[in-house]
């Protein structure tokens, strides 16, 4: 397959890093990644939630691209620790397969 700048994601679905049939959500033009992340106390341990999700993320106005995000966000949120922290993350994936029918191979 050639490829080119305008060739669209669909056509290159085999190849692709991501499926646009994952896209969940387009982020707003403003958006920014790397966000701090809050913790949430699981006793001494901090507990950090991560969900990965299928973007349409805005790289330059009228530009976008399918990406991979943490929690919405392209690059991903930060997360703060300090040695010696005992940190728990948890991550799970955003797609709803009742919305989307998997495709055959």
């Amino acid at each position: 397959m050639v490829m080119a700048r305008d060739t669209p994601g669909a056509a290159m679905r085999e190849m692709a890093a991501v499926d646009p049939d994952e896209v969940s959500y387009t982020a707003p033009a403003d958006a920014r990644g790397d966000q701090t992340l809050e913790p949430r106390t699981g006793g001494a341990t901090k507990v950090f939630d991560l969900t990965v999700s299928v973007i349409d993320w805005n790289i330059l106005p009228g530009e976008q691209v399918q990406a991979y995000a943490f929690n919405r966000q392209v690059p991903g949120p930060r997360i703060r620790v300090t040695e010696g922290d005992r940190v728990r993350v948890n991550v799970k994936r955003a797609r709803d397969r009742s919305q989307h029918p998997s495709r055959s191979t």
